[in-house]
């Protein structure tokens, strides 16, 4: 069960490396599958990328001193774009944290 869950978070993350080359890249097929479906915006690929590599090293156990802080950053990190992006949503209607992460004429 352990490799089945491993490979699904393998899975997770290439798909979102995939949304944010598109992004980067501007390939609207890596962004969205159909035009019938919403793409996956920026930021969620990055959350989603940040995620699913915290699992793939936590299930992998190695102990260093790179691994140890990436386990401590990544969900830091995380939780303070998610913090930034329910701010940007509720409170500051105009302020757009994607526009000002990427560029604007990216997105």
């Amino acid at each position: 069960m352990k490799n089945l869950q491993l490979k699904l978070a393998f899975l997770i993350f290439l798909i979102a490396m995939l949304g944010f080359v598109g992004w980067l890249s501007q390939i609207s097929l890596l962004i969205k599958i159909h035009k019938l479906y919403v793409p996956i915006a920026p930021l969620t690929a990055v959350l989603l990328i940040f995620i699913s590599v915290h699992y793939i090293l936590l299930s992998v156990r190695q102990k260093n001193n790179i691994n140890n802080t990436l386990l401590t950053a990544l969900p830091i990190v995380s939780i303070l774009i998610a913090l930034f992006s329910i701010i940007d949503y509720f409170f500051i209607p105009n302020w757009n944290l994607e526009e000002l992460i990427f560029l604007k004429s990216r997105l």
